[in-house]
């Protein structure tokens, strides 16, 4: 067996200690790599976004193959790199090679599943026979609500995936999220809820929040209903906020900077709950908001109807109510012509 360097591990041998392959001297090899730096521990935390695009989920639990799928891959790394043998797991973030490193990371749709969870095991015969398997849940078209091993309430949204290792809650209790889901977070105070989403981790102990993580968006999202939240990069240790009910945490992947803002989107949680907020909102957003959701077509006859400011909150209505509701409030007419939807009055000066 080669020696690792400092900063570079063999692929083959890290696969085989993750695979629970790898004996005691493997294994020390491993984790005398992950103790020599931040950075080394950084690049499993980078494995999190990669999912298996290639054979996409039932709607449903799935048991992963690790062994079927680690082959696949194993043959695709060979087709790309036929003449490498060994890995760097810590290249400069600021180098211009990040982009191709993240595209390579691509590739490995199926290791990530294995390391995303950012939990190192010592996978060796005589200490761990039996290797805990990834659980992964996934939607497509379709709003899924799953409860997981320790009581939590998961609602996950269209085009979303979420996983855990099957001991889930012995140790821990992490998840990775790629899409949107909302939380209600089981209370344990000796074993905090973290949520491994991009480049930002949240961790709880109880409470309800929603995060948002599409991986083709810049920025990673959290709004809390209830409790306390702590939003932090995994890049940037000192970006971190701690958010409270009617907060709103983002973290800017780019940049890897954490804000916290009271401003929220009132389509925020539409998809969870089927509510709309609007706190003093101007009709040209309450309007472009609605064209949104309900995928309507409402414009306006005189331009100051978009100065005016609506305070309501809307649960499971429909979109006539809304638009009768907005009229009342501020004298106007509502004309449908052909699909098309037109608010005429005086507006607001």
């Amino acid at each position: 067996m080669k020696q690792n360097s400092e900063n570079h591990i063999a692929y083959d041998l890290l696969t085989k200690y993750l695979l629970g392959e790898a004996n005691a001297e493997e294994c020390a090899l491993v984790e005398r790599w992950l103790e020599v730096s931040e950075e080394n521990q950084k690049e499993f935390w980078h494995l999190k976004r990669i999912w298996l695009k290639s054979e996409p989920f039932d709607n449903k639990k799935t048991q992963f193959d690790v062994d079927k799928a680690w082959n696949k891959l194993h043959a695709r790394i060979h087709s790309e790199k036929k003449d490498a043998k060994t890995y760097k797991l810590t290249p400069s973030l600021e180098s211009k090679d990040r982009v191709l490193w993240k595209n390579w990371w691509k590739i490995a749709s199926v290791l990530v599943l294995a390391v995303g969870l950012g939990l190192i095991y010592k996978f060796t015969s005589n200490q761990n026979p039996t290797a805990p398997t990834l659980v992964a849940i996934s939607t497509q078209e379709n709003i899924l609500q799953d409860t997981l091993p320790d009581g939590s309430i998961i609602r996950l949204n269209q085009y979303s995936e979420l996983s855990y290792l099957s001991n889930f809650a012995k140790n821990d209790r992490k998840v990775v999220l790629s899409g949107e889901a909302y939380f209600d977070v089981a209370h344990d105070g000796s074993k905090p809820f973290v949520i491994d989403a991009g480049d930002a981790e949240v961790r709880v102990l109880g409470t309800s929040f929603n995060v948002r993580a599409i991986p083709e968006e810049e920025e990673v999202s959290v709004v809390v209903e209830n409790g306390k939240v702590r939003l932090s990069s995994q890049i940037k240790k000192d970006q971190k906020t701690e958010l409270i009910a009617g907060e709103k945490g983002i973290l800017n992947q780019k940049k890897q900077k954490v804000e916290k803002t009271l401003e929220l989107d009132p389509k925020e949680l539409f998809w969870h709950n089927r509510t709309l907020v609007f706190n003093r909102t101007e009709l040209f957003q309450v309007i472009q908001t609605l064209n949104d959701l309900f995928d309507t077509e409402i414009s306006t006859e005189n331009k100051n109807i978009l100065d005016c400011r609506l305070t309501a909150t809307f649960k499971n209505e429909p979109i006539g109510e809304i638009l009768n509701v907005i009229a009342a409030t501020f004298e106007l007419e509502v004309m449908v012509e052909n699909e098309k939807i037109t608010l005429s009055g005086r507006g607001c000066d």
